[in-house]
Parts: structure tokens; C-alpha cells; sequence
């Protein structure tokens, strides 16, 4: 029997791959809503909530809110009808703004971030890198424990830039043999990550050990290689930068 004999057509595979992302999410929403209900539910009764059952009600439903937009941005990419603006973007500031606009957020959480970035632009559609940044970020942050390091290069020979993530799955603090229970990194924000760098043609390389993840992504396309042979005029035709670079708001 041949390999391709052995391998699902690969129209079947995806239908599978999208049935059952449908599925977790439809789990994933009804979980803090149905604790969210049972809440509602309770106040409906007593007339009344204290301050600690008001906050995990809000939470709960910001929670299903999240996993509303992260659907409807699967969505998107499941319909293949997704189209692209290439733009020059500086990567390494990008990503510096995107966490700098959630620095509140990451030090609440007790997260220590290094950044180790020279400075590269990229050939890439805007809402698209400003997406996958912010859904590394909200990957990262749910599964990092105290340490994050962030790091933006440029590799020898074919000009390709790398940005790295490195991030301890445990405390540094903790005792070795400890029974702190692992976080399953493969949730409905690892999907978003892995599609959108995808639909982007980035190279997606992900690493787990016992005790950290190293996921690297691959821009093949950067600013230098793209100027060779291309003259003043088609460069600021097909290259124009981007309008900027700051976080979208919403």
C-alpha cells in the first residue's frame, strides 16, 4: 500500500479539523456561561450578590465574550476567502507596542519579560501580524510562569527574520518533582496562532520539554530581501509602510 493510500484526502482531513474546532468551542463558551447562569440564577433568588460573586461574573462573561471573537476570527481563515495587503512593517516594533500596551496585564501576572530584538522589517498584511502578535501574547501569557523572553533576528544567509518566544512552563521557585499540574498548550488560542502564521506563509516551528516552550516563527520575506532589483518607483508602489503601528483598539 502506498503513502497516499495511507493519508486522509486532505478536503476530509480539514472538514474533520473545523467540525471538531466548532465542537471545542461550543464547549469552551457554554462552560463560563453556565457558571455565569448558575450565578444569575442566585442572585434572581437572594436579591442580592456580594463583591467576590460580581467580579467571577463579569470574568466569567468576558471569558465567553474572548472565545465569541477568537471563533469569529477562525472563522475567518476557515472560509479561505481571506484576503491580504502586503505592507512594509517593522516587526520588532510592532511587537514592542503590543507589549507595551499589555504591560499592565503581564505584570499582574507576575511575568518577567526579556526582550532581545534588533531591528527588522517585514513584508506582511498589518492586521494580520498585529492578530498573530496578540495572539502569541495571549497564548503566552496563559501558560507562562514566571520567565518570557521575546527575541527578533535576522539568520545568516537567505535574509529570513526569526522571532522566538522561550517561556518556563513552571516557577523557577518550584521544588524539582513538584506536582503542579500542566497547562494543555494546544487551547483554541494555540489554533489561532498556528492558522494565521499559515494563512501568513510564515514557517511555525513549536518545542516542549519538561519544563519551558520555544515556539519559533520564520518570516521569509523581509524588507532587504525584498529591495533587491527593485527600483524607487515599485518599491513605493508595493512597499508602502504601514499607516502605523500601534495596537487596534477593540
Amino acid at each position: 500500500m502506498t503513502d497516499s493510500d495511507d493519508k486522509e484526502p486532505s478536503s476530509d482531513a480539514d472538514a474533520r479539523h473545523w467540525r471538531g474546532l466548532v465542537s471545542r468551542l461550543g464547549a469552551d463558551i457554554a462552560a463560563p456561561l453556565t457558571s455565569a447562569l448558575d450565578r444569575v440564577h442566585a442572585l434572581s433568588t437572594t436579591g442580592r450578590i456580594d463583591r467576590q460573586n460580581l467580579r467571577a461574573l463579569r470574568e466569567e462573561l468576558e471569558q465567553a465574550r474572548q472565545l465569541g471573537m477568537l471563533g469569529q476570527q477562525l472563522a475567518r481563515f476557515g472560509s479561505g476567502r481571506l484576503r491580504q495587503s502586503h505592507e512594509r512593517m517593522h516587526l520588532t516594533q510592532t511587537l514592542r507596542s503590543v507589549l507595551k500596551h499589555r504591560a499592565r496585564e503581564i505584570q499582574s501576572r507576575g511575568l518577567a519579560v526579556t526582550e532581545l530584538m534588533r531591528p527588522v522589517e517585514v513584508i506582511a498584511d498589518a492586521s494580520l501580524l498585529f492578530g498573530l502578535l496578540t495572539g502569541l501574547l495571549d497564548w503566552t501569557m496563559a501558560h507562562a510562569r514566571d520567565q518570557v523572553e521575546f527575541r527578533v533576528e535576522i539568520l545568516p544567509g537567505p535574509s529570513t527574520a526569526q522571532l522566538t518566544t522561550r517561556f518556563a512552563r513552571k516557577p523557577t521557585s518550584a521544588a524539582p518533582g513538584s506536582d503542579e499540574p500542566e497547562s494543555d498548550l494546544d487551547t483554541l488560542d494555540w489554533e489561532l496562532v498556528q492558522q494565521t502564521a499559515r494563512t501568513m506563509g510564515l514557517n511555525i516551528e513549536r518545542y516542549d520539554d519538561a519544563a519551558s516552550t520555544t515556539l519559533v516563527l520564520g518570516f521569509s520575506r523581509t524588507v532587504n530581501e525584498e529591495l533587491a532589483g527593485v527600483t524607487a518607483t515599485e518599491l513605493q508602489h508595493e512597499l508602502a509602510p504601514a499607516a502605523t503601528t500601534k495596537p487596534l483598539a477593540g
